[in-house]
């Protein structure tokens, strides 16, 4: 042990020597008092509790333990399966020590200090306090929570994990939605009742300090929470969280929601090792999405609890910080993980959020008015999403969210922004999509998150398909909780913008529209309906009573279509597209209907556009048309083996065929009744 210490020393005194070191491949270097280390083109604050070492493949933990021991250093926490060990740094040391004295006498592959964590926030200001009323909460109506609530408001069999810097235990708008470690709750006081190395970890852990503290000074938390979580319809109490619960207003404040459950992985240092330690717990504990407004370095030791998470089937949802960089930060940056960018309240980016290829959905935060491109135009009568605030006529309307936490009070509320805000809605869209269906697996959500994004609503740099700006594009809540129920009758419009799939009949109802992008192939599943909604209780029907637009692009060498097709390449393996007797608006250029039992069938339309189609392998008809007349469009259609009938045409008057293509129809390839003035 004199040994060890006096390692210590000579390192120490080494390291004095110079205010900036080089330790492993990363740079250290001391400004006053602070020590911090440079890594994936940022500067990290390093924290004097622990450093983490990679062993080699050779040392036994019992062999590292003893010579730690010989050292005068001891292991503070080890890795899942013994890949990472943490090393307390002793309070008459410092990291630098303890590195240098790990790397020179000890077996391992690597050696890092901790570091506190980003928080990936940008505070309100004051300005925006005189601009409260219906802005609070825009960013619920630009994802389409109220939508989205008509389907699903959330489970308190899900449990969203926020590991961050604690939240208000007694927040009027927080505690009814507490997820409970029961078996500590109904457990015995300083004792770990449920043997999972924490005690009274009644409300999850406070990972500083190994407690069930989580009721802890620090509002990022609270903030956090509240926009996931915060409870919904309580008697006028707050703020709605977008996975809150329909509140009954027979209940009192506080008192036990109906929504997905908050569980607290505390570090109010955002200590970046500890933060690690509360992703294992969630994933031991059960819980379904983790949600991380925070980036920290990519160290082996957390691409390890990353993956240990992953493997227990986390959601993992994280934030891509707020430098305005095209980069990606560790965690946002692992392919395991969901990496969220933020919008303003015009659904532009926001000036703050990274970017680059990693960027998966974006979700409403809101910009900061002092953060200028230009003010030689005080009011940015030009470019209003930048509202220079020294003018006091101008009104800035792109505002941070309005959220719970203002101090450990049980009513306090502030303005809050930043990818930070953004990242807790896409972890509570996922909370939502898991209470609709628990069946599916964490690809299946993140699949749902990303097919049911809104592509194309920002500016020039949003582009058809993922970019890098906003990568696949806005969070629709509404149109995921309909993708992850399997189809049904829409309780809105719906915009596909992606691939999709459904296992029953899809309804357009009426006064709701139907929009699908070109390139966008829309699936059913063969000879099944998990709905029944129209005539055919063993196929997947299209019904149409509202109205369905479905352009694909003409180009000058391929087209790009919207393809209406089958889980199975068979005729007949879902319906067709249909619109009930005089109902429906059916609009479809350059699309392709693939293995269908009718491609197209309308009685009375309310309006009918059928133009450049591709249909092939029908069982009855290509096209059906009953009850039409001169106002329907039926235009240059290509029909390969649709079946008995390529058009069949049924007590219509004035429409007009002309220019189509029909092969191998089985009877006939244009089959008329009752019809007149007919060409």
């Amino acid at each position: 042990v004199l040994t060890a210490l006096c390692l210590l020393v000579c390192v120490s005194l080494c390291a004095v020597a110079s205010d900036r070191v080089e330790i492993s491949g990363r740079i250290y270097s001391s400004l006053g008092d602070t020590l911090w280390v440079h890594a994936d083109g940022e500067q990290w604050e390093v924290l004097d509790d622990v450093i983490t070492v990679l062993p080699s493949g050779q040392q036994s933990e019992q062999g590292l333990e003893a010579a730690l021991a010989l050292l005068g250093l001891e292991i503070a926490f080890r890795g899942p399966s013994g890949e990472y060990y943490d090393v307390a740094v002793p309070a008459e040391s410092t990291p630098i020590d303890v590195l240098s004295t790990c790397l020179t006498h000890l077996d391992v592959e690597d050696a890092w200090a901790n570091t506190r964590a980003h928080l990936a926030s940008t505070p309100s200001d004051s300005f925006y306090a005189q601009h409260i009323g219906w802005w609070r909460q825009w960013n619920l109506k630009r994802i389409r929570a109220e939508e989205a609530w008509s389907v699903e408001t959330g489970d308190t069999a899900v449990v969203l994990a926020i590991l961050d810097t604690g939240i208000e235990l007694n927040h009027d708008d927080l505690r009814g939605n507490l997820w409970i470690n029961w078996a500590e709750y109904n457990g015995t006081t300083s004792a770990d009742d449920d043997s999972n190395s924490y005690v009274d970890d009644i409300y999850g852990i406070n990972v500083d300090d190994d407690n069930g503290n989580v009721n802890v000074q620090g509002d990022h938390g609270s903030w956090v929470s509240g926009i996931a979580g915060a409870q919904t319809n309580n008697d006028e109490t707050g703020i709605a969280g977008l996975a809150g619960g329909w509140y009954d207003s027979s209940w009192s404040v506080g008192e036990r929601g109906s929504g997905c459950l908050i569980m607290t992985a505390a570090s109010p240092s955002a200590n970046a090792a500890n933060l690690r330690k509360g992703l294992l717990y969630a994933a031991a504990m059960g819980a379904h999405v983790a949600n991380m407004s925070f980036t920290t370095t990519e160290t082996q030791d957390w691409i390890s609890a990353i993956e240990t998470a992953a493997d227990s089937g986390l959601v993992l949802v994280a934030a891509v910080d707020n430098h305005g960089e095209e980069k990606y930060l560790f965690p946002a940056s692992h392919g395991d993980v969901i990496a969220v960018g933020a919008t303003d309240r015009y659904d532009d980016y926001t000036y703050y959020q990274n970017w680059g290829d990693s960027l998966e959905v974006v979700a409403p935060s809101g910009q900061c008015p002092y953060q200028q491109r230009s003010c030689d135009d005080p009011c940015n009568t030009n470019n209003p999403d930048y509202l220079c605030s020294t003018d006091p006529d101008c009104v800035c309307d792109s505002l941070f969210l309005w959220t719970t936490g203002n101090g450990l009070s049980s009513d306090g509320y502030s303005f809050f922004g930043g990818t930070s805000a953004s990242t807790p809605q896409v972890a509570a869209l996922a909370g939502l999509v898991l209470s609709v269906d628990a069946s599916l697996d964490r690809d299946e959500v993140r699949d749902v998150i990303r097919a049911s994004a809104q592509d194309l609503i920002g500016g020039s740099d949003d582009t058809r398909g993922r970019d890098n700006r906003y990568g696949f594009g806005l969070i629709d809540a509404y149109t995921a909780l309909y993708l992850a129920q399997g189809g049904g009758a829409t309780a809105a419009d719906l915009r596909l913008c992606y691939d999709v799939e459904f296992d029953r009949d899809v309804k357009v109802s009426s006064g709701n529209t139907l929009t699908i992008l070109p390139g966008v192939t829309v699936e059913f599943a063969a000879g099944s309906d998990a709905a029944n909604l129209g005539v055919d209780s063993t196929r997947c029907e299209l019904i149409v009573e509202g109205t369905l637009y479905a352009h694909g692009a003409h180009g000058v060498s391929a087209d790009t279509l919207v393809t209406f097709t089958a889980s199975a390449e068979s005729a007949g393996a879902w319906y067709g597209i249909r619109a009930p007797s005089d109902t429906g608006n059916i609009d479809l250029r350059y699309c392709a209907i693939e293995n269908a039992y009718k491609g197209v069938a309308v009685d009375n339309p309310d309006a009918l556009d059928l133009a450049q189609l591709d249909i092939d392998d029908c069982i009855a008809h290509g096209i059906y048309l009953e009850d039409c007349d001169s106002s329907a469009n039926v235009d240059t259609c290509t029909l390969t083996d649709p079946g008995l009938v390529g058009i069949e045409v049924r007590d219509c008057t004035g429409v007009v065929l002309e220019g189509h293509s029909i092969t191998d129809a089985s009877d006939y390839g244009i089959k008329c009744y009752d019809v007149a003035d007919m060409t």
